[in-house]
């Protein structure tokens, strides 16, 4: 119950904080000249083009760590087996050097 509490009062400070933020942006854009304006589209645009690179970067090494990764795991699992065939074999030398107890 706590959790569901707290997501609708993040939920709802969200909303508030974007309405007001929202309201501050365009009290602050009517002020602004037209060429002013031109200049801050041009410069978000950039950093919309800059973010979605950044983006896609991160996408493709998240992808390459997660490949490394799955390669690392299996590598470990071929280990892990040869390591119990090598105990299991070694086992039965050691039964068998022992002879009849």
């Amino acid at each position: 119950s706590s959790g569901i509490n707290a997501e609708y009062g993040g939920r709802f400070m969200e909303n508030d904080f974007a309405e007001t933020f929202d309201s501050v942006k365009a009290d602050i854009l009517e002020t602004k000249t037209r060429s002013e304006l031109i200049e801050e589209i041009v410069n978000l645009d950039k950093m919309v083009n800059h973010l979605e690179k950044e983006k896609e970067k991160e996408r493709f090494s998240s992808t390459d760590t997660n490949n490394e990764l799955r390669d690392e795991v299996e590598r470990m699992g071929k280990e892990l087996d040869a390591l119990r065939e090598e105990n299991k074999r070694l086992k039965s030398e050691n039964s068998r050097l022992r002879g009849p107890t």
